[in-house]
């Protein structure tokens, strides 16, 4: 069972309702929790409301009623009372289990989010790293996710990562002033996730990005309710060193030895990957000068191959070199 994420903290911090990400209830349960959760500090529902700078029709709704239906609920609102309320690991399990859709703001549409970091999601966090972009929306507080390539089928494998992770059908387009295509949208969930849960940047992040603390050190990491085993946390890792690869990776043959290669401006991704591939029996030479790690023996791109981190056109010109 791959670790379970604390979903509340995809959008842990006060947001007005019409930009908070909100849970969508199946039963009226998520509901009793909350009202339940309000009762125990012992305040009027005026208090809390001016506590947590919503109105006290807010947390009426929240609460529920016998007659009424089930009411979204802001994940930042429940993320604190949870903690009001003495922050029980089995309290955020429950509520975890209540929630299966998601919205952004009173009208936006509905979304699966992602409850287990899984192979797929931690590949799909590695394309990112290597080749995807958050930005912001001038005037708005919305955020804009991009990402683009010069192989298609890099691109349309990343598509279907989304779409299992998601449940969200991208379009694959061509890119109109460069050979490479693209996927982007301003469904918030996206950028959101990727910020709150795997601290990626928004902006400029080449010199920057790293493995992402939930993958690396899992066993500290609050927003995972259950920890991965080692081996489970070792093939999380490869998968999101396969994303990377394959977006910003390459192979090629230099005095009859096939490489395999990846530049980045940041040290430490490039530091991160090396130990990756090292606990899987590969071992990558780290220059410092260029700011790249290669593998240079034929054994080591053997080695690399076999553990399947490229795909498609990549993965059959490294079967190439390495036959030849």
């Amino acid at each position: 069972m791959w670790p379970i994420i604390d979903i509340l903290k995809v959008d842990p911090e006060f947001r007005t309702e019409k930009s908070a990400i909100r849970a969508i209830p199946d039963s009226k349960e998520l509901n009793e929790i909350t009202e339940q959760l309000i009762d125990n500090l012992n305040l009027s529902k005026k208090e809390i409301a001016k506590n947590f700078n919503v109105s006290k029709a807010s947390i009426e709704a929240w609460c529920g009623h016998p007659n009424s239906q089930i009411h979204p609920v802001p994940l930042w609102i429940l993320d604190r009372l949870v903690n009001l309320n003495g922050d029980s690991k089995e309290l955020r399990m429950k509520i975890n289990s209540l929630i299966n859709k998601v919205r952004c703001g009173r009208t936006g549409n509905i979304h699966i989010l992602p409850k287990s970091l899984t192979p797929p999601l931690a590949a799909f966090v590695g394309a990112h790293i290597a080749d995807g972009s958050i930005s912001t929306i001038g005037g708005s507080s919305s955020l804009n996710w991009e990402l683009a390539d010069g192989e298609k089928d890099n691109v349309e494998m990343c598509k279907k990562w989304i779409k299992e992770i998601f449940s969200i059908d991208l379009p694959v387009r061509k890119c109109k002033k460069a050979r490479a295509w693209k996927l982007q949208t301003r469904i918030q969930i996206i950028p959101q996730f990727l910020i709150k849960i795997f601290d990626i940047p928004v902006g400029k992040k080449d010199e920057i990005v790293k493995e992402p603390p939930i993958i690396k050190m899992p066993e500290n990491d609050k927003r995972l309710l259950t920890k991965p085993s080692l081996e489970e946390k070792r093939e999380l890792e490869l998968w999101f060193a396969k994303g990377v690869m394959n977006f910003d990776g390459h192979c090629t043959i230099s005095g009859g030895t096939p490489m395999v290669c990846i530049g980045s401006n940041s040290v430490q991704l490039l530091l991160d990957l090396c130990r990756i591939f090292r606990e899987k029996g590969v071992s990558f030479h780290l220059f410092l000068k260029h700011k790249k790690i290669m593998t240079t023996s034929k054994d080591e791109s053997i080695k690399f191959l076999e553990l399947g981190c490229f795909e498609n056109a990549k993965q059959e010109k490294l079967k190439f070199l390495v036959k030849s």
